[in-house]
């Protein structure tokens, strides 16, 4: 009977999100999902989520998201200005990706830390691009203004800060190159 029950819940999700998602041609959404800003949001063919998905696309914001996506459990996913997910991108369980910051902590008119941070006016220093084949493990937090390049795949409670080049393996707090892809030999080598 609960099978039923999730089957034909799913069904109805389908049929309410479909109209937002009209390029995917087959996405799946678990329950306990919360999406807003479905407007500014598209989902390339073939997208998949697990429980408890958030996804925030704020007015200005757009949410880009390639073919043959897949996001493990209670991804979040916070978009102010631009967030783009290549093709065939595996994101872990417990991921944060944002391009913004309450406040604004650079340049003029930084925010002050005698003010209230949910006060602090929102502000995105950059826009998020994740290429094609990337593979993010769980617990990854990706900060605003980062370009991760094809190929890479971000190791477990990385805290992505800076870019990320095409086809290396990263991983740590502060984050480092730990393998790149040498293509000639077609082998994974350590970085020296």
């Amino acid at each position: 009977m609960i099978k039923i029950f999730k089957f034909l819940f799913a069904i109805i999700r389908f049929s309410i999100y479909k109209p937002f998602f009209r390029k995917s041609s087959f996405f799946v959404l678990n329950s306990n999902s919360l999406i807003t800003g479905l407007k500014r949001i598209e989902l390339g063919r073939q997208f998949y989520a697990n429980k408890l998905l958030r996804m925030e696309v704020f007015a200005g914001g757009y949410l880009k998201v390639g073919d043959n996506v897949n996001l493990g459990q209670n991804v979040h996913i916070g978009v102010l200005n631009y967030v783009e997910l290549g093709n065939n991108v595996l994101i872990g369980s417990n991921v944060l990706i944002t391009d913004h910051n309450h406040g604004k902590y650079n340049g003029i008119d930084q925010d002050s830390p005698e003010s209230a941070p949910n006060k602090r006016k929102i502000y995105s220093p950059g826009k998020v691009i994740i290429g094609e084949n990337v593979w993010i493990g769980d617990g990854v937090v990706i900060l605003p203004n980062i370009v991760i390049g094809s190929g890479s795949i971000i190791g477990s409670n990385s805290v992505v800060s800076k870019d990320i080049p095409p086809n290396v393996i990263v991983g740590g707090n502060p984050l480092k190159i730990i393998k790149y892809f040498d293509e000639k030999n077609n082998v994974w080598l350590k970085d020296i």
